[in-house]
């Protein structure tokens, strides 16, 4: 016997439902995950022999907390790191690692940061009448961690972080 249009329509609003019902889940899922962990930029360090080819060896620490009652996995990190307007370098971390329910993982990030350029743009800045840009500004952080748990996959935003010089 064939459907009445009646079954077919409640079944198609069964289904709906239902993603809705698992989109929700999804959503709260992910929620949790991201505001259990957390990331703690530590102060940067110069390389033993800080310049080679024109480029300034320094690294980065990043401290993954992981709050959550699960083991998470971190797939990537890539970023950027700017002083006011000016771009220092790229910054990624290339490989994924694991970090265990309730503890830190401590990474660096490398950066090589072409000195001539660098300097190139303050000295723009300088000329553009930009003192607050070419002088006065701080070193931030920004990128995306991307972090996996049991059940779901999520992006964490990293904006404006402060790198602190000392």
């Amino acid at each position: 016997m064939a459907k009445s249009k009646d079954s077919a329509g409640k079944n198609v609003l069964a289904i709906t439902g239902g993603l809705a019902i698992m989109g929700g889940l999804g959503y709260a899922l992910v929620n949790k995950l991201i505001t259990n962990v957390y990331v703690d930029v530590g102060n940067p360090s110069i390389d033993a022999t800080p310049f080679v080819n024109g480029y300034l060896k320094t690294k980065v620490p990043l401290t993954i907390i992981n709050n959550n009652v699960f083991d998470i996995g971190i797939t990537s990190f890539f970023g950027r790191v700017n002083y006011g307007i000016v771009d220092l370098a790229d910054v990624s971390i290339p490989f994924g690692f694991s970090v265990p329910s309730g503890s830190t993982r401590l990474v660096e990030l490398n950066m090589d940061i072409p000195i001539t350029e660098v300097l190139t743009d303050i000295g723009a800045l300088i000329q553009d009448g930009n003192i607050f840009n070419a002088i006065l500004n701080k070193i931030e952080l920004n990128g995306t961690v991307v972090v996996k748990g049991r059940f779901a996959k999520a992006k964490i935003p990293l904006e404006n972080i402060a790198i602190p010089i000392v």
